[in-house]
């Protein structure tokens, strides 16, 4: 590919196009001219920088093209490449008309395709829009008919022109009686698609009234079943168009198919409504569109506008319309989810579209595949309580009594859907019960109402206080005491969701307190599982004395677990308080082992968001509740110490660098004024705290300072506050870690340094080194011992 010792590839090889055109522009002034080598049949098989410039459209603007023909400016012969892309084709692609002209004039022939994809060189000009070359190729006898790729007609392409002009299509159409070569105007490319779908799609107005009035099929339909009326209802701003398209058919005499359905069963008033096109819904059924019409899952127009558009105008004009064409709606079809109108405008929050169907007298109590009625859909929704009442209204007036009871698959009524509404549903849960609903009825998992009241976020109390007062205004009693499938009444449920007022509330109503899931629990085992926190146990057995109700103190789950053994492991020590002093059996007392800590880690992750308090609080309440028992006479011994050991290990309570008392600073301060003012007992301030050494911090804060400064849950002012919350957490237990650690150190090194050498050598390991220890002792089989004369390093 050389011209005059030009090596193009070199030239096509730089990076940047405005170079390259700058070189060919460069070499085209200087005169180079490229001289063919004419083979058998006077063709010229070569590829030439023309081919590689044009067929790629990457490589340069026309213009640069252009200058290559002044190189390669032989008209007389056609340069083809391997692919079948010729000059000529690169000039009618490039709109190079004079260029174009000059290979006519020497009789190229103007229907020579790109054997590669069958593109005449009419198509090539007109999909870039080259009006005038266009033209010229039709006036040399361009054939108008040809299809190229895809099965895209001249046509096609006019059809969906940059601009809505119809000139294009209005010269295919001349030349073409001109030549005897008349345009198919119903011709389809490889989709189906005829012009006429283009220029409705692409919003054409010209094009397509040219189209209508040369004989397009306003009914042909593509691959997909669709009809350029289809193609007008997906867009709002294709409304004119539509307008136009009726007018321009009914001019003809040619019927319109309004209510022709696609490969989806689609028709075009569902397109309209699908795209929002409310102006074009309205229009196509004062044109007589099916309302009724209905889908493969029997769904009708109405379903729609029930469940999206939500609007009671659109609703309003879609039934009266109907009407007036003597086609009601049917206003209570099912889809084949049974889903009826009225269902699906309760379930969208559409209430005034569900008071205008109910104007229309739908069925009350029609259900869905799953079992929901309206009432339903209206007491579990964010729909007004007037339409609920319109609904019982409308019962009475059908002589169709609402089925206040009625239950879905889950067994669930309407006032248990109300009750687990994440909105307010206070005045529909009143009008509920105070039209006949069930207070004790339980769904599928043995929730009653109840059961529901206790698990939602908000209005608990005052929603449990109504279902009590009307209830008792009807005389029927409210079984509080009702179990769900796991055994669980509504009181366990308060307590596992954190209701505390709730739980006060069941308990002076006469929630019974001694009552056993189905794992053993009672309340109590519930309360000393931190789901009300460290001060309810106290408030708990008030009320029971109160009562005069016995709470047994030591009652066992299933797995055997006492409420004091919880307490512990959920770290509350004025729980572990108040179980002592109503008599809690100490003496039979066992620590509880990793299984309890394992129930504490997973309570914390999912109901809680570990911060730097909070770490401080895991370190502190552990050793504060320790505490606690040893007061009353209770010895740790290794097992337990142990447990405590694997629990800091699991909650990540070890320092991240094990030189604690190394140089390195974790506690850069970002407010010294903030700092001075938290104070952590009150002698001594946060910012105090934080200048400490180790042993003078062991000497001045008790765990329980600890414990009460990490339930303050101040902010902490420093760069690093989670870093410097383990620290504090490492130095304040190390005390106890060296404590448990020196029996199994001075096992492992069988009893031959003295407890002060030991100790010593202690001072410089972590707690976690402390537990590895303690772990290597536990192992009697292990093989793990301790170098003395390495610890005599250190």
């Amino acid at each position: 590919m050389e011209t005059v010792g030009l090596k193009w590839t070199e030239v096509f090889s730089i990076k940047e196009n405005e170079q390259r055109v700058r070189f060919i522009e460069f070499v085209a002034r200087s005169g180079f001219k490229d001289r063919p080598d004419i083979g058998k049949g006077g063709k010229v098989h070569r590829t030439t920088p023309v081919h590689l410039a044009t067929r790629s459209y990457r490589y340069l603007n026309d213009a640069a093209v252009r200058e290559l023909f002044k190189i390669y400016d032989r008209f007389d012969v056609n340069y083809t490449d391997e692919h079948g892309w010729t000059h000529f084709h690169a000039a009618c692609q490039s709109g190079l008309y004079e260029v174009v002209q000059k290979f006519l004039e020497l009789g190229q022939d103007p229907n020579c395709l790109w054997t590669k994809t069958g593109d005449s060189p009419l198509r090539l000009a007109l999909e870039r829009g080259h009006k005038d070359v266009s033209r010229l190729l039709l006036r040399y006898g361009a054939d108008p008919t040809l299809a190229g790729q895809n099965g895209v007609t001249p046509l096609h392409l006019a059809a969906r022109w940059k601009e809505d002009h119809s000139d294009v299509a209005k010269m295919l159409f001349e030349f073409g009686e001109k030549k005897h070569h008349p345009v198919r105007v119903n011709a389809r490319n490889n989709a189906g698609d005829t012009p006429l779908h283009l220029a409705a799609r692409f919003n054409r107005v010209k094009v397509f009234e040219l189209l209508l009035r040369r004989g397009a099929d306003p009914n042909s339909a593509n691959a997909k079943g669709m009809t350029p009326l289809h193609e007008l209802c997906r867009r709002e701003y294709h409304f004119d168009s539509m307008k136009l398209f009726f007018k321009i058919n009914d001019e003809l005499n040619r019927p319109v198919a309004i209510d022709a359905l696609d490969a989806l069963g689609r028709s075009p008033l569902r397109y309209a409504l699908d795209y929002r096109n409310i102006k074009a819904s309205v229009f196509l059924l004062r044109r007589g569109a099916d309302a009724n019409l209905i889908r493969e899952d029997g769904s009708t127009p109405l379903h729609l506008i029930c469940s999206s558009s939500c609007d009671k105008d659109v609703m309003k004009v879609f039934v009266e319309l109907s009407e007036e064409k003597h086609r009601t709606a049917r206003v209570d079809a099912p889809d084949e989810k049974g889903n009826t109108a009225l269902l699906l405008a309760a379930s969208n929050v559409a209430s005034k579209v569900a008071k205008f169907l109910m104007s229309k007298g739908v069925n009350p109590n029609s259900t869905d595949a799953e079992g929901m009625t309206p009432l339903h859909a209206i007491s579990g929704g964010y729909v007004d309580v007037d339409v609920a009442e319109m609904l019982f209204e409308l019962g009475i007036d059908k002589r169709q009594p609402v089925r206040v009871n009625a239950r879905n698959k889950s067994g669930d009524t309407p006032l248990h859907l109300a009750l687990r509404s994440q909105y307010d549903r206070r005045p529909v849960v009143e009008l509920l019960l105070r039209k006949g609903a069930e207070p004790n009825l339980p769904n599928n998992n043995g929730y009653t109402p109840l059961h529901n009241i206790s698990t939602v976020y908000a209005h608990h109390c005052e929603l449990a206080e109504m279902l009590f007062g009307i209830s008792e205004e009807k005389n029927q009693l409210v079984r509080i005491d009702a179990r769900d499938r796991r055994g669980d009444t509504a009181a366990h449920l308060a307590v596992q969701f954190g209701r505390k007022e709730l739980v006060e509330l069941l308990l002076r109503r006469g929630a019974d307190p001694a009552l056993v899931n189905e794992k053993g629990e009672t309340l109590l085992h519930y309360i000393c599982q931190r789901y009300l926190g460290d001060d309810f146990a106290e408030l708990f057995f008030q009320i029971n004395d109160e009562k005069h109700r016995l709470v047994e103190v030591d009652a066992r789950d299933k797995l055997g677990r006492t409420p004091l053994q919880l307490a512990v492991a959920n770290l509350l020590p004025k729980t572990v308080d108040v179980l002592l002093d109503r008599g809690a059996d100490l003496s039979s007392f066992v620590f509880p082992d990793s299984s309890y800590f394992d129930d504490y880690s997973r309570f914390v992750g999912t109901h809680y968001i570990p911060g730097f308090n909070f770490r401080l609080r895991q370190a502190s309440g552990a050793f504060v509740v320790v505490e606690r028992l040893q007061r009353r006479g209770y010895e740790l011994d290794r097992v337990g110490a142990m447990a405590i050991m694997n629990f800091f290990a699991k909650q990540g309570l070890f320092e991240i660098s094990a030189d604690v008392f190394g140089g390195h600073r974790y506690d850069a301060i970002t407010s010294t004024e903030k700092a001075k003012k938290i104070m952590v007992i009150p002698s001594l301030s946060l910012y105090d705290l934080s200048r400490l050494r180790p042993e003078e911090m062991e000497k001045q804060l008790t765990y329980s300072d600890f414990l009460e400064f990490a339930d303050a849950n101040h902010f902490w002012p420093f760069s690093r506050n989670g870093i410097y919350s383990l620290r504090l957490c490492e130095i304040m237990s190390r005390r106890f870690f060296r404590r448990w650690a020196l029996d199994p150190f001075m096992e492992l090194t069988h009893f031959r340094l003295s407890i002060l050498s030991c100790e010593m050598i202690m001072k410089n390991l972590s707690n976690r080194d402390l537990r590895n220890i303690c772990l290597a002792a536990e192992d009697e089989s292990s093989f793990c011992f301790v170098n003395i004369a390495d610890c005599e390093k250190m």
